[in-house]
């Protein structure tokens, strides 16, 4: 029966383990995304910063000059362009929010895994020890039993009588 107990245990080892690398590879995962929305917060912000410059730099192209239809057209494109291209900054950064939330999510949800992970783990551990010691106190006893009943036993005497320890 204590084989059989020690093999769940060690199952229930390997399980924990697994829940714990589930863990590390969450929280890796949760860094990693946490160092990408750092950058994508840094490269909104900067874009945020240098949009007017940007802007006026499209406006510039064709402002205080008489130009053709055509010129004023692709300031209109390259505004849009622009103002597309400055969209996409903050919508990555909404993207990465999403995906750092996600993680979080998952990670606390790994670590409650590998939490009851180590509960299942430690039933067993507990179980394992208390059989283990059931059954050394079960040989014990039976030890003790065969002692006494070796002592217990009048001892002959070579001629076969049986002498009563007086």
């Amino acid at each position: 029966m204590i084989r059989k107990i020690a093999r769940l245990l060690k199952i229930k080892d390997m399980r924990e383990q697994e829940a714990l690398r589930l863990v590390q590879v969450k929280r890796r995962a949760l860094r990693e995304a946490e160092a990408e929305l750092d950058r994508a917060v840094e490269i909104r912000d900067e874009s945020v910063r240098s949009y007017p410059e940007r802007e006026q730099a499209v406006y510039d192209t064709v402002m205080g000059r008489i130009v053709a239809q055509d010129a004023v057209e692709d300031m209109k494109a390259g505004l849009v362009r622009l103002a597309e291209t400055h969209q996409e900054v903050v919508d990555e950064v909404t993207r990465m929010e999403h995906v750092v939330a996600r993680f979080r999510r998952e990670l606390s949800d790994a670590r409650e895994a590998h939490a009851a992970a180590v509960r299942a783990k430690e039933k067993y551990v507990f179980l394992h020890g208390h059989v283990r010691d059931l059954m050394l106190a079960e040989a014990e006893a039976r030890e003790e039993g065969e002692v006494e009943e070796l002592f217990a036993k009048p001892m002959r005497t070579p001629d076969g009588d049986a002498a009563h320890g007086s």
